[in-house]
């Protein structure tokens, strides 16, 4: 191989500076430094594709460790420190946009297993104080008239409103009840202190009717109108000692509260079933787990529609049994005919579909995607 020579420099005067130090003059070889190098670079080549081939294979195979989901693009795990602990190797990741596929769900099958652990009732928990209210942040100026408005404002800021807590309402109409069944301890709490008041049971229905009476005197206008705001706080006040019932139904075999074990499942089929408390038809593709709670919360439906302490109101009862019907029509074609009881009702079995979504709907929609994000 041909080397080609430096490129020549000026000639310049020898330095004889005795203080510097002795230098070899033995010329390098520019042949061994070439050989060298080339022997370099041919290691080089044959040890990056290797390394790449090594990282393909790894990256392919050996699941990657659990604190890079939270950099990835699908939703992040618990926020559980023991999760960091574990860096073997785990289940992949679920497609984020799997393939929509129609099944049948046999009758009585086995509830889906709940994502989040249900915490059983409380004992004495401390509460939040001030305790969530209704109307915290959905109350407007969207009356038609200055009387209905006032009334709104004195009945919220009332001591015989507050203290009584009504489950219907902050399940309706409360931001901060609604946010929280995304914490399931932090709900499982606050619905203790909706069934555990200072005010007792009967005292505070008492109060309901009072202010239900007062409301259509004070909101006859909006109620002529059919202001929906106003019609479903009414059936709210109406129904205040069912829905506290509802709220506070438990399962006996561990020991939690129904509502707080229906917004721990993995869907809101089985909150669904709350809303018929004011009338709402269930979405008709739904799929209750078939739980004793479910069972429990329509039996109490029923005996409400039909029992001895059945509803005085004619509206309210004929409202309630359409919105059971339709839901036990339902029930039953997902866990059997033998699960509840069916009702006959005059005219259609169907709720009014005209009736426009409160609420109550809203909430427990935006209840179960805060329990799957």
């Amino acid at each position: 191989m041909f080397t080609p020579p430096p490129s020549p420099l000026p000639a310049r005067e020898p330095s004889f500076d005795q203080s510097a130090p002795a230098v070899s003059l033995e010329p390098s070889s520019s042949t061994t430094l070439k050989r060298k190098t080339a022997s370099r670079i041919r290691w080089s080549v044959l040890a990056i594709p290797a390394l790449l081939v090594i990282i393909t294979l790894t990256t392919r195979y050996i699941s990657h460790p659990v604190v890079l989901d939270y950099v990835s693009s699908y939703p992040p795990l618990p926020h559980d420190s023991s999760e960091f602990d574990d860096w073997g190797l785990h289940q992949p990741h679920p497609d984020p946009h799997p393939p929509v596929v129609h099944h049948a769900i046999r009758a009585n099958a086995n509830p889906t297993p709940s994502v989040t652990a249900v915490p059983t009732i409380p004992d004495n928990p401390p509460l939040p104080t001030p305790f969530p209210q209704p109307f915290d942040t959905t109350l407007s100026k969207n009356f038609s008239t200055q009387t209905c408005i006032d009334f709104y404002t004195n009945m919220t800021l009332s001591l015989p409103f507050r203290r009584c807590r009504p489950f219907g309402l902050l399940a309706g109409y409360s931001s901060q009840f609604i946010e929280a069944q995304s914490n399931i301890t932090l709900l499982n709490e606050m619905v203790w202190g909706t069934c555990n008041t200072t005010v007792d049971a009967d005292t505070c229905t008492q109060n309901m009717d009072w202010f239900a009476s007062s409301l259509k005197d004070q909101c006859d206008t909006e109620l002529s109108q059919r202001n929906p705001f106003v019609a479903n706080t009414l059936d709210a006040l109406d129904l205040f000692a069912l829905s506290r019932q509802a709220g506070c139904l438990s399962n006996p075999d561990t020991n939690v509260y129904c509502y707080v074990q229906a917004a721990a499942q993995p869907t809101a089929s089985d909150l669904y079933f709350y809303q018929v408390l004011f009338g709402l038809q269930i979405p008709n593709n739904t799929k209750p787990s078939c739980s004793s709670c479910t069972k429990s919360l329509m039996n109490l439906y029923l005996s409400a529609i039909s029992g001895p302490g059945k509803i005085t109101d004619n509206d309210v009862q004929s409202m309630l049994a359409r919105a059971y019907a339709y839901a036990a029509d339902i029930a039953s074609g997902v866990c059997g005919s033998g699960y509840v009881q069916a009702v006959e009702v005059s005219g259609s079995a169907s709720p009014s579909s005209s009736l426009p979504l409160s609420s109550l709907w809203f909430a427990l929609f935006i209840g179960c995607i805060s329990v799957l994000l």
